[in-house]
């Protein structure tokens, strides 16, 4: 999908960020990530939480980059989707693969880890989910050059 698509599908819209907007995205992505590496020291739901964490991470760090490109995702429902298609439409090269795919399962998993049950994701699956998601925004940090 690109990104004519998403904006006539009604998943993304111009949108005139300012520094600041896209800079307090980062500060959330980069807090996110360095407290999903604490949470991950417990057991039980912590480590779910600290999988959530992580996923925020990326998340946060995927507006910022829509922001800084004049766009936000729309209030469809479908938010969390439409920022995986833009970053994938807009941001090849950006966002390492192997992180952007790991951003697109955690989407999956992380909406049962919050909501449905406990004990969903592994903790190696949120380990590789923290170092992702280290990856992910530091590589988006290092575009926006915040």
């Amino acid at each position: 999908m690109n990104l004519q698509d998403l904006v006539n599908d009604g998943l993304v819209e111009e949108h005139p960020g300012n520094p600041l907007e896209t800079r307090q995205k980062m500060d959330i992505a980069v807090q996110d990530v360095e407290t999903a590496k604490v949470s991950i020291q417990g057991t039980g739901r912590s480590i779910d939480w600290a999988y959530n964490q992580a996923y925020n991470a990326m998340l946060q760090a995927g507006y910022a980059v829509m922001y800084s490109m004049g766009y936000r995702p729309t209030k469809s429902g479908k938010h969390h989707w439409a920022v995986e298609q833009f970053l994938k439409s807009e941001c090849t090269g950006v966002i390492p693969p192997d992180a952007l795919t790991a951003f697109g399962t955690a989407r999956l998993n992380r909406h049962e880890a919050s909501y449905d049950r406990t004990g969903v994701v592994s903790k190696s699956q949120a380990e590789y989910l923290i170092a992702q998601a280290e990856i992910f925004v530091n590589a988006v940090k290092n575009e926006l050059q915040l």
